[in-house]
This record gives C-alpha cells, structure tokens and sequence, in this order.
C-alpha cells in the first residue's frame, strides 16, 4: 500500500500502521530519502536545488532500490505488511519534469506495483495559504525546471501537474487510486483489503498502543524503534534462542 504525499498522509500511515499492529499484525513502514546514501545527498543538494531533473530522479530511484533490497522485499518475503509512504511518488517525479516516459518506465521496472494507493489532496489555496517559504523543498515546488520564479505560484502549477502525472500513471498501471476520505475510511479499506476484521483484534497489544498514543510525545519515533529493535531480535535468534512471547515483551 501506498501513501501518496499530502496534507493528513502522516497521521493517517501511523493510524493504519497501529489498527494493524493491533490485530497482531507486523508492519513495516518505508519512507523515502532518509538514512540511505542517496537521501544524505538530496538532503545537501535541495537546500541550493542543484540537481537536474535527470540527476534528480536518478537519486530518488536510487534511494527506493536500497530500501527495496534491504526494507521492503525482505518484508514481504516475511509475509509482512508493507505501508509505502510516497513509495515511486518521487521517482515519478520525472514524468512531471518532461523526462521520457519510457525511460522513466524503465527505470521504475524493479518496483512491484503496489496493491492501493491513498492519496491525499487539499485545494490549492488551503496550501497555499499554509506554505511556508522558510523550510519549503524546492523540488515540491518545482523550481528546478523553470516554470516560473515567482515561488507560490510554480508550487501551485507544479503541485496541479503532479496530480495529472500521477492519475495518467495510475490508470496505465491498473493502480486503484484512492482519494482521502479520513482516517476511520482508509483503515476500513485497508482491513477489507486484507481480510481483517474487528474480531481480529490483540487486546493486548492495543492496549499498548493505546498507551503509547496517550502518553508519548513522539509516538512515530517510538514506532520506529519498537522496528528496529524487532529487526535486531530476529537476525539475532540464533545467539539469544528467545521466542514469540519475548519477541512481543521487548516490542511492547
């Protein structure tokens, strides 16, 4: 499943993310240009926007093929629940900077197409009227290609182009897209994807959920440890010989 960017996409991943944490499932949660060796480079190179249009989505692509041979295919070959946030969104990037479509279809070929895509829209002038130019990516706005050089307004044509780029893509790849209806909505869509239902649910570990969401101030951050520590257990298995319950223990 897929989060494409926009307004709400956060919350809503990390909602998703414990509803299904909550029926005992394991999820995994990839995003995009973090601690890998391309997302160091675009996060010096977006403050000057230095990059092409081409260098530019060769660096995302680069950055989705790491993640894929070390986050994502491992969690699905361990029959895991893989949650995208904006998964080949920047990588499609290029079809809204005019690159060749067939290149770009070439170099997106290594990426399984995922089941549903969630997007989530705001009307141009909410955005607008929210956007900040202090800590505004450049790239988002799509200052790199030229449109214009009055800021806002490339961002709001830029943004507008993204949407066509990726409903054509969408439709050609036989992807459902799904517009943001709200949190309680996607959560349904994504339990009737998977065959959940409300009797699934680990009391337990909502439990602990419910307490994490309450009471920590970075719940996302405690999320993402809870992973790692998870990842650590088990490619260690063979030293601590520790199982199922202690595996929760240490998740918990």
């Amino acid at each position: 499943m897929l989060f494409r960017s926009g307004a709400g996409r956060a919350e809503a991943l990390e909602q998703v993310r414990g509803a299904l944490q909550a029926r005992g499932n394991a999820v995994v949660v990839s995003r995009p240009l973090g601690p890998t060796l391309a997302g160091e480079i675009y996060q010096e190179a977006k403050l000057f926007n230095e990059l092409s249009p081409r260098t530019l989505v060769l660096l995302t692509a680069s950055d989705l093929a790491e993640r894929m041979e070390w986050e994502i295919l491992p969690a699905l070959q361990d029959g895991k629940i893989l949650l995208a946030d904006r998964y080949i969104h920047r990588v499609i990037q290029g079809l809204s900077r005019d690159l060749d479509p067939s290149w770009m279809e070439v170099l997106n070929a290594f990426a399984p197409v995922p089941d549903l895509v969630f997007q989530f829209v705001r009307p141009i002038d909410d955005l607008l009227a929210n956007l900040k130019l202090s800590n505004l990516d450049l790239y988002d706005a799509g200052m790199d290609i030229g449109i214009t050089r009055d800021v806002p307004l490339s961002y709001q044509l830029y943004q507008e182009r993204m949407l066509d780029e990726y409903d054509h893509w969408a439709a050609e790849h036989g992807v459902e897209l799904v517009r943001e209806t709200g949190p309680h909505q996607i959560i349904q869509r994504v339990e009737s994807l998977l065959g959940l239902s409300a009797g699934d649910l680990d009391l337990r570990r909502n439990g602990v959920l419910e307490l994490m969401r309450k009471n920590d101030p970075d719940p996302t951050h405690a999320l993402h440890v809870s992973e790692l520590a998870g990842s650590l257990f088990d490619q260690t298995v063979a030293l601590h010989h520790l199982g199922t319950r202690e595996r929760e223990l240490l998740e918990h």
